[in-house]
Order: C-alpha cells, then sequence, then structure tokens
C-alpha cells in the first residue's frame, strides 16, 4: 500500500515538473504595459487610406512631420490601423 502511494505521489511531482518546465506554463512577471505617449494621431487623419491602392507617401511625411513638433514634450505616437498602406519614395 505504502509503495502504491509513494508512486502515485511521484507521478504528481513529476507532472508538476514538467508542466512548469514548459515555456507556455512558466508563470513568469507579465509583458509591461507600453508606454502611450501623450499625443496620438491616426495617419487617417492625414489623408491616407489603406487600401492597396492609393499612394500614401504623403500623407505619412506629413505625420511624421506633425510628430516631430511635439519632440520636447515628450513625442507623439501615430496609430496605424489595419490595412494595406501602399507607400512609395518619390524619384
Amino acid at each position: 500500500m505504502v509503495l502504491w502511494i509513494v508512486g502515485f505521489a511521484s507521478v504528481f511531482l513529476w507532472q508538476r515538473n514538467i508542466v512548469d518546465g514548459l515555456l507556455i506554463f512558466r508563470r513568469g512577471a507579465a509583458m509591461p504595459v507600453p508606454k502611450l505617449r501623450p499625443v496620438a494621431f491616426n495617419i487617417t487623419d492625414f489623408g491616407a487610406v489603406g487600401d492597396g491602392v492609393m499612394d500614401n507617401t504623403a500623407a505619412f511625411e506629413r505625420a511624421v512631420s506633425a510628430i516631430s513638433k511635439f519632440r520636447s514634450r515628450g513625442g507623439a505616437q501615430l496609430n496605424v490601423p489595419a490595412g494595406n498602406w501602399l507607400t512609395a519614395l518619390s524619384i
């Protein structure tokens, strides 16, 4: 009977060690929440369209120019929603 209990307990300890050893089950520190900037823009505010047809290069350039003005005040962020954003360099 004692041997059966020891064997049964060892199976639980073995399973616990296996689960804790896998990366997906580890209980580490949670990923930190990214620091958001005090000012946020959306690329569509600058005339961009994420349809995969319209060239959005000028809209991205306007957005970067607007964001660069907030450098001394903690910066700004540019939110780009899901879509197909076509850009190209002018030659």
